[in-house]
């Protein structure tokens, strides 16, 4: 029999909770995974989640995940396959609500007795709010000319632009998603991230996969003590790794804090954060929703007034926005994808992830 556990309760009564939970599940493994057998079925949800629970049960058995290829977690399509591994998973770890939208009415069909975990609700994990409006550039402020030369662009370069935009069907591209349900977004908060209040990218800062391999490992060693010499180990061992490649990631993006670059969407602050990035804005406010024709023409003045170097963009959604952005203005085209697509699954996954997109960053910064 499986226990409910979904930590969604104040940070004092987590540990009291898992205490109980720990004593039923021991009091009730006649119909469970007998001691020493491994923890049972641990299904998770994104690929980097995935890696952080593989380094812990490294030797013992292989968590297995839900979400493949290149959808994203706000818009997946649960298949029956994906809804049988969750109906017979002992374990599920997911980030949260707001992140694997498409998994939480799921999740509420589960059997009595099942044991989620919701990484995001876990004490010592760092939260960061949305930065409303899509626009969240700094000191950059500071350095942006906003006198004569860009009084001259307004006068002289808005209107060739907006001519330019009707030659290239922005208008109708706009109709178009107007007749199919989209809103043109605006920069207010009504129109910002209706998945969740805080950002849920939580395993781009490595303090916080820290935090997450702590305690899955403190989770697992709980429920299967027969193994806990091993989960700790991993842990350790994980720790230590984790210390060179945060190294390798500092030495490859030093020097770029004053490069200023727009993202798809705000989902990198973390790793911004920790690694000194200078993110001035995002292509889209909602990343459920598409940028009309208006949102283009703000992008494309925000690029010329902060000089702009880098638009990034996601495989997981439409790739052509970012040419779209950068037509006619200085900036290039990059890509960067946080949930490490085309990465092979396993412990491995977390470290090849970082590096790749100090890489994705890099390259395209640099130029």
């Amino acid at each position: 029999m499986k226990i409910i556990d979904s930590l969604s309760m104040p940070s004092h009564l987590r540990g009291l909770r898992l205490r109980i939970v720990i004593a039923l599940v021991i009091s009730l493994l006649s119909t469970g995974p007998s001691m020493g057998d491994g923890p049972g079925s641990v299904v998770t949800t994104i690929k980097p989640i995935h890696s952080l629970i593989s380094a812990v049960m490294e030797g013992i058995g292989e968590p297995d995940y839900i979400m493949q290829g290149f959808a994203s977690p706000h818009t997946f399509n649960l298949r029956p396959s994906h809804a049988r591994a969750i109906q017979e998973a002992d374990i599920i770890v997911y980030v949260s609500d707001s992140m694997e939208t498409a998994l939480t009415k799921a999740f509420d069909a589960l059997p009595q007795g099942a044991m989620i975990v919701e990484l995001s609700e876990i004490e010592g994990i760092s939260l960061k709010p949305f930065r409303e409006g899509g626009d969240f550039e700094s000191h950059f402020d500071d350095f942006a000319d906003e006198d004569d030369d860009h009084a001259h662009e307004e006068k002289h370069g808005h209107e060739e632009e907006h001519a330019h935009e009707e030659e290239h069907g922005y208008e109708e591209e706009h109709a178009h998603e107007e007749e199919h349900g989209y809103e043109e977004e605006h920069h207010d908060s009504d129109h910002g991230h209706k998945h969740g209040q805080f950002d849920s990218h939580i395993w781009l800062k490595p303090a916080n996969a820290r935090v997450i391999v702590h305690y899955i490992a403190d989770y697992l060693s709980e429920i299967d003590p027969a193994n806990a010499s091993i989960y700790r180990k991993n842990s350790e061992r994980f720790n230590a790794r984790l210390d060179e490649v945060e190294a390798q990631v500092e030495s490859k993006l030093s020097s770029l804090e004053d490069k200023p670059f727009i993202v798809f969407h705000d989902a990198y602050q973390y790793f911004e954060d920790r690694f000194n990035l200078s993110a001035v804005g995002s292509i889209t406010i909602n990343p459920e929703r598409t940028p009309g024709a208006q949102r283009i023409r703000e992008l494309k003045e925000k690029i010329r007034k902060l000089d702009v170097v880098c638009v990034f963009t996601e495989p997981q959604f439409d790739t052509k926005l970012g040419k779209l952005v950068t037509e006619g203005t200085q900036a290039q085209v990059g890509l960067i994808d946080p949930l490490a697509k085309n990465i092979d699954a396993g412990a491995s996954l977390y470290f090849e992830l970082l590096n790749e997109m100090a890489d994705s960053f890099a390259s395209c910064l640099r130029q």
